[in-house]
């Protein structure tokens, strides 16, 4: 499953919308992306841009008339979306639906449905990159036909998109891989808290016992070397306590 857009894509996508709407003067564009590039026919296509806006709350239905240049009397599966951008990922010279067109009063653009003849030439192109279809770029325009330099462009904006696309994706799970780590290292940080706190308990005993016996026994008694080790090595093992708590507060 692939990531949600990041916002930054998102910009990146109107700001490629913009330049196909002002420089090329498409009437109409849209970027739509799946969200499982391994499902072939079965994934969904969502709308993450648009020019107009309107056209960003198209329903799937119309997503697929705008394709197909038809319009169909049932829903149909999401396998024609899909199937029309990978066979054909050129230029269709059908008819282009505009769902402001039949703008009825009380409905938003979402609710209109769309007629055709407005939008005579559209390209929809699919985002693919290193195997991977990420989505597809629709864009259309109704007063000429697509020059081969222009057709190219788009094919352009669609490869920059595709590539973006992927780069967001990969930033995106290595910040989410990042976090995970972030979120083990502090659970194993205050595992060891607990740990050493069971240890230290103990061992602040031990290091007393040692002490007290070492006050009891006379210097000359055979236990007076064993209370100085204990008092030593519970010494030693309190430095190195003092350690692993500068190493866990790094």
């Amino acid at each position: 499953m692939l990531m949600p857009a990041s916002p930054e894509f998102v910009s990146l996508c109107q700001a490629q919308i913009a330049m196909l709407t002002q420089g090329l003067g498409a009437a109409l564009s849209v970027v739509y992306l799946t969200d499982d590039p391994t499902a072939g026919g079965d994934a969904d296509l969502v709308p993450v841009a648009a020019y107009p806006e309107a056209a960003v709350d198209w329903s799937q239905e119309q997503i697929l008339r705008l394709l197909s240049g038809s319009q169909p009397h049932g829903p149909l599966p999401p396998q024609r979306l899909l199937g029309n951008a990978e066979r054909s990922p050129v230029l269709y010279p059908d008819f282009l639906e505009d769902p402001a067109a039949s703008a009825e009063p009380g409905k938003t653009a979402a609710e209109q449905r769309p007629e055709p003849g407005l939008y005579s030439q559209k390209i929809v192109l699919p985002l693919v990159y290193e195997g991977m279809m990420m989505g597809l770029l629709v864009t259309a325009r109704s007063d000429c036909l697509w020059g081969e330099q222009e057709r190219s462009q788009v094919e352009h904006v669609a490869q920059t998109l595709a590539i973006a696309r992927l780069l967001d994706q990969r930033t995106q799970w290595t910040e989410f891989e990042l976090h995970q780590r972030q979120v083990l290292q502090s659970r194993q940080r205050d595992q060891m808290d607990d740990l050493l706190h069971q240890f230290r308990n103990p061992l602040t005993a031990v290091r007393t016992f040692g002490k007290l016996l070492l006050r009891r026994v006379e210097p000359e008694d055979e236990n007076h070397t064993v209370a100085e080790g204990i008092v030593r090595e519970s010494d030693r093992l309190q430095d190195l306590l003092l350690q692993f708590d500068e190493v866990i507060d790094l």
